[in-house]
């Protein structure tokens, strides 16, 4: 679950709102040089490549049992595609299958900043970090406000 914090800048006294970690359908990635997070949706709108086994008594219409997809056959995405998906979030609920390693990186171009930068997985465990617009400051305090998904 992902937690919302009122930032408060240690230099110059402007506030923010940040986000911080992951939430129900996205995974959070923060920029190494600007600190910008960028949220990707958790699912590839697909059928999962491992396939599922549901027990015939749970199956429903859009919940029944089908068998691994082969490598060749898994779907992929045009850039156009991958950016429609990204543009409706509602859509993000969707989907069953892991991005590859190729697709996040294209994902966090998309949505990423202009500092071709590299991004890294927002952890659980790490500390929320920002940068202020105002002053370019990171030294920030950081008060919990809420819990956010």
């Amino acid at each position: 679950m992902a937690e919302i914090y009122k930032a408060i800048c240690k230099n110059c006294s402007s506030e923010k709102s940040v986000l911080w970690g992951d939430g129900m359908y996205y995974i959070q990635y923060q920029c190494s040089n600007c600190l910008k997070t960028v949220g990707i949706p958790r699912h590839a709108p697909r059928p999962n490549r491992e396939g599922r086994e549901v027990p015939k008594f749970l199956e429903k219409d859009s919940f029944y049992s089908y068998p691994p997809t082969p490598i060749e056959e898994i779907i992929r995405f045009t850039d156009a595609e991958l950016e429609e998906h990204l543009s409706n979030h509602v859509a993000w609920q969707n989907g069953d299958d892991e991005w590859d390693e190729f697709e996040v990186k294209k994902i966090l171009q998309i949505r990423g900043c202009k500092c071709s930068s590299a991004f890294e997985r927002v952890s659980r465990d790490s500390s929320p970090s920002t940068k202020c617009e105002s002053c370019n400051s990171v030294d920030f305090q950081m008060t919990l406000d809420k819990l956010a998904d």
